[in-house]
């Protein structure tokens, strides 16, 4: 399945019992006669018609984190941000969607009833459109679940620009946030296309927002990269790992 494979991965298992109209899957590559075939790619999908997932159908269970058990759900899919280090852009092009939010609550509603009490938001930038992200939070205060924490991974640069949201969030139950701050280093990143630096004194104060426990991802390695770079991200993780810099609920 190339790209999204919601709808794509049903008509294929209709399509091979028995092996017929395999050539009209759009997103489809199988191998025929010992040839691949590459079938044409296929449109981003309508996120409202995607149903929540059937748990209950999992051949594999008892996931966990920090000893609960836990589940996944996602709100959004896409990032507008252009980062050539980033393999989100190559799934989804340059776009962002949203999950209706009724569907979202829903979606955890059903993994807590089925005991889930950790829950990670898989969405690729979650604090894009952080109007949307105020909602979900609110939904979720709304729910009123007892015993139930979430993770989610973000860019800073949304907590920078609405610090005022992160007190929400520990309300909601957000309990770990995972920042890609990707390098401390303009120099770097100007050729990585990514927006972080850009911002540097505001993602700095809103990685620093009290409320929760973050985890902050620094890359290095990149082609660009050299050891007076490294050498800035050591002394920048170094910096905010301070007792003084954590963030706690």
């Amino acid at each position: 399945m190339r790209g999204e494979g919601d709808f794509a991965f049903a008509r294929y298992w209709t399509a091979s019992r028995p092996r017929q109209g395999m050539d009209k899957i759009l997103g489809l590559s199988y191998k025929e006669d010992g040839v691949f075939r590459h079938n044409p790619a296929r449109p981003l999908e309508d996120l409202s018609r995607i149903r929540i997932p059937a748990r209950d159908k999992r051949l594999l269970k008892g996931f966990h984190m920090y000893f609960r058990k836990a589940d996944v759900i996602e709100t959004s899919r896409g990032c507008l941000n252009l980062c050539n280090f980033c393999s989100i852009r190559e799934m989804y092009g340059h776009s962002f969607r949203l999950f209706p939010l009724e569907r979202v609550l829903a979606d955890i509603e059903d993994a807590y009833s089925r005991g889930a009490r950790h829950i990670f938001c898989t969405d690729d930038n979650i604090t894009l459109d952080m109007d949307r992200f105020e909602q979900l939070c609110d939904g979720v205060i709304r729910l009123k679940l007892k015993n139930v924490m979430f993770t989610t991974q973000a860019s800073p640069i949304g907590f920078a620009r609405r610090p005022e949201i992160a007190k929400k969030m520990v309300e909601a139950g957000f309990v770990s946030i995972f920042l890609g701050i990707e390098n401390a280093s303009p120099k770097i990143c100007a050729p990585c296309t990514s927006p972080t630096p850009r911002y540097h004194p505001a993602w700095r104060r809103g990685a620093a927002e009290r409320g929760h426990y973050c985890r902050r991802r620094i890359i290095n390695g990149l082609a660009e990269d050299d050891a007076e770079s490294i050498r800035e991200n050591y002394q920048f993780i170094k910096k905010m790992a301070s007792p003084a810099s954590w963030i706690r609920s």
